[in-house]
């Protein structure tokens, strides 16, 4: 396929893997484990969206306005009881994100009371960043849009994958090119002045006429950041079933390779940097997520809402999948994993890896050991040309980001532990049980 013999993976959204979680480590989540920054992120999931995508994988679901608000509800009692919590009452929040599903599904008298009761039980940096995900379609009005501005919402993340409808429809995406431009537009009426495009590659459908359409619609835009992910056609997804049974058959990896190589090419010679991560593009390091900033330096991340999961004190943790459990006020943690010391260490290379450079300096600070050193990987990594070597960086090779997640398997992971962890996640969980339409 390439000259390195490596692919383009299941990407790694989660480290340590999930099968690590268990039930007695739940217990360490809150307790004071570790000393490190006072700094820590919110995320917030609101799991509902008027239809879920073909290729949706997240935890999402329809219901009527009353179980919405009633879940708005729950997530205000939520955070009174989470943030009394002592290892959180003392944290300075410095960026929030909200996520879905589709968060502006909800209304503008709930996205009040949500960000209220944020501000009565958490302490709020005086630069925080407050990231909404926004899905291209009528319920984002731009009365909607105006409510969340001046409750102190900064930045947008659009999920518009592709700029062409045929590719959409083909991948089963609930919204239209007509949306997506509709809500830019709304957006600058809105005065926000920095929101981020996701695009998706290797989509059904997706030509080489589609994909530089896409581009030059992004360049039109110009939004201050781009995400660009690779569609991962899970087992039991809508999509995937679609294709097995009508014999559809996908883009090849060395075609979407090709057309992400020409995606980068064409957005860095237009004054886009990558900054943040291997594969998020942003227009100058003032628009830089601080969000995802935070998530890959390995900052503590607060969760909140059913299926999220953060990091706290040394522990990753995951909240409850089951809509009724969370309602009857299942706040606490299902599951969680309390790390070993060479274990955080090991996460905070592979979140360094994950943004295609780590800081020497700042990482010894941060973990005590050098990371050159500590990991003899690195010397093989550099003997093979994959990542260049100085006295301050470590630095993965332009032409080896498009693989870093295999990279990352490969280097740094058991080979046990990554056999398991790619079957699993050719799976998603997309039946969530709880409530449904009405």
């Amino acid at each position: 396929m390439n000259k390195y013999n490596l692919r383009r993976d299941i990407p790694i959204s989660i480290y340590p893997p999930i099968m690590l979680y268990n039930k007695k480590d739940v217990k360490h989540v809150f307790e004071p484990i570790m000393r490190g920054s006072n700094k820590a992120s919110l995320y917030i999931h609101i799991p509902f969206c008027p239809k879920k995508c073909d290729f949706c994988y997240f935890t999402s679901l329809t219901a009527g306005m009353s179980k919405v608000n009633a879940y708005v509800d729950k997530l205000c009692e939520e955070m009174e009881y989470i943030g009394s919590k002592e290892a959180i009452k003392d944290k300075v929040i410095d960026s929030i994100y909200i996520g879905g599903g589709t968060p502006t599904y909800i209304s503008e008298e709930s996205f009040l009371k949500l960000f209220s009761s944020i501000r009565e039980h958490f302490n709020l940096s005086s630069d925080i960043e407050i990231n909404v995900e926004v899905r291209p379609g009528n319920e984002a009005t731009l009365e909607k849009l105006k409510v969340l501005k001046s409750a102190g919402a900064n930045r947008v993340s659009i999920g518009m994958q592709s700029f062409d409808d045929t590719v959409l429809r083909a991948n089963g995406r609930n919204c239209s090119v007509k949306d997506g431009i509709e809500l830019i537009n709304r957006l600058n009426q809105a005065e926000f002045d920095n929101y981020n495009i996701d695009i998706m590659s290797g989509m059904l459908m997706e030509t080489e006429e589609s994909w530089n359409y896409t581009i030059n619609q992004l360049l039109k835009f110009s939004p201050t950041n781009v995400t660009v992910y690779k569609m991962q056609l899970y087992e039991n997804s809508k999509l995937t079933q679609y294709c097995r049974e009508n014999g559809i058959e996908t883009m090849t990896e060395e075609q979407e390779l090709s057309f992400i190589r020409h995606f980068y090419d064409v957005l860095m010679r237009n004054g886009y940097e990558l900054m943040s991560s291997t594969y998020s593009f942003s227009k100058g390091p003032q628009y830089v997520s601080k969000y995802r900033q935070y998530r890959n330096s390995g900052e503590d991340l607060i969760a909140l809402g059913i299926a999220s999961n953060g990091i706290l004190n040394g522990c990753v943790y995951q909240k409850t999948y089951d809509m009724n459990s969370y309602m009857s006020n299942n706040f606490e943690p299902t599951s969680a994993y309390r790390m070993p010391n060479d274990e955080i260490i090991l996460r905070g290379i592979i979140l360094g890896m994950k943004c295609g450079k780590i800081d020497r300096e700042k990482f010894t600070e941060k973990y005590k050991v050098e990371p050159y050193e500590y990991f003899t990987q690195f010397k093989e990594l550099e003997s093979r040309g994959f990542v260049d070597v100085t006295p301050s960086l470590i630095k993965v090779r332009y032409d080896l980001i498009f693989f870093i997640d295999d990279l990352i398997r490969t280097f740094f992971m058991p080979e046990k532990i990554k056999d398991m962890e790619n079957l699993m996640l050719k799976y998603k969980n997309f039946d969530f049980g709880g409530i449904k339409n009405g």
